[in-house]
């Protein structure tokens, strides 16, 4: 997961030029082929997730297991989902 902040005020305008440069980039060959953004710095306190993954994804068990491992809350919570993942 990488991270980065608007620039004040964080309007949606300059969230949607970040998401474009984000989106312009090319994927690492070397890295996994996805990433996730989390961009702080929008007006009121809010953030924005920005996702990115090659059209050919890994098969289901991997990018269901590599989503979980990045957004479970904590380590206790990966090794439950990813339990009920394998069953």
């Amino acid at each position: 997961m990488q991270r980065s902040a608007l620039p004040g005020p964080g309007h949606i305008d300059q969230l949607l030029d970040h998401a474009s440069a984000l989106h312009s980039a090319l994927l690492d060959r070397h890295r996994p082929m996805w990433e996730l953004h989390f961009v702080e710095g929008l007006a009121d306190g809010r953030f924005a997730l920005y996702s990115k993954m090659h059209h050919a994804p890994p098969p289901p068990p991997d990018a269901a297991g590599a989503a979980v491992e990045v957004l479970a809350p904590s380590a206790s919570a990966w090794a439950s989902a990813s339990r009920d993942l394998m069953t």
